[in-house]
């Protein structure tokens, strides 16, 4: 699955990617990245920041299974119809962050119900996609 806001076709490199984690029920950006981005690039680093959220947000409230994906962040239950998908999500997501070659990915977490996103994105890029 592509997540557009990912999308790296240039092949670009960033010392950091900073994402926020979903899923906060938005579709108002969620500001943490766009405030730390300058602070990172203030001591010399590229940086990369992106509301992960927004893109998550859609698909999940346009998805035919909305109820049984949210439960998953709040619950960190996921169902088999949903299993596929939500592996899919995060997957795709990790093998988008580490196209950009990162030394450091910082995930955002809004609210406590972000954790259950934070760490499968967590698992997902270190089981998958290390970074060296």
């Amino acid at each position: 699955m592509q997540i557009n806001c990912l999308n790296n076709q240039l092949d670009i490199q960033k010392d950091v990617v900073i994402i926020t984690a979903p899923l906060t029920d938005t579709a108002i950006p969620l500001m943490a990245p766009a405030a730390l981005k300058p602070i990172v690039e203030s001591t010399g680093l590229s940086c990369l920041a992106v509301d992960l959220n927004a893109e998550i947000y859609k698909l999940v409230k346009d998805h035919p299974l909305q109820d049984e994906i949210v439960r998953f962040f709040f619950e960190d239950y996921a169902t088999e119809e949903t299993e596929d998908w939500l592996q899919d999500i995060f997957y795709s997501t990790a093998q988008q962050l580490i196209s950009y070659r990162p030394k450091v990915i910082c995930i955002s977490v809004f609210s406590y119900v972000c954790q259950v996103a934070a760490k499968w994105l967590a698992y997902y890029i270190k089981n998958y996609h290390p970074l060296h």
